[in-house]
């Protein structure tokens, strides 16, 4: 099976990059109305669900201040976990 994959991170780090100024956590959920550890939780893609409300703020904020969102998540049918490899080849 494969993995959904955020880059929710590289995206902030687009935003830095056109702002020429650090995007905190802590600002990116402040202006979006969620708790810091959710967008941390997006970031690393350590979400065990990806509420989709939270998502389109998420994409909304980015888009807002001009920054391509389109792959905000993405699927990858190739990012395999090592135990679903090992069942594969019995």
């Amino acid at each position: 099976m494969g993995k959904i994959i955020s880059r929710a991170r590289q995206i902030r780090f687009n935003l830095q990059a056109k702002l020429g100024r650090e995007v905190t956590i802590e600002e990116v959920a402040g202006a979006i109305g969620v708790d810091r550890r959710a967008i941390m939780r997006v970031e690393l893609g350590r979400a065990r669900q990806y509420d989709v409300e939270m998502m389109q703020r998420l994409g909304d904020y980015y888009h807002a201040a001009g920054i391509d969102t389109t792959d905000l998540l993405r699927y990858d049918p190739n990012n395999r976990q090592a135990s679903e490899l090992v069942g594969l080849a019995a």
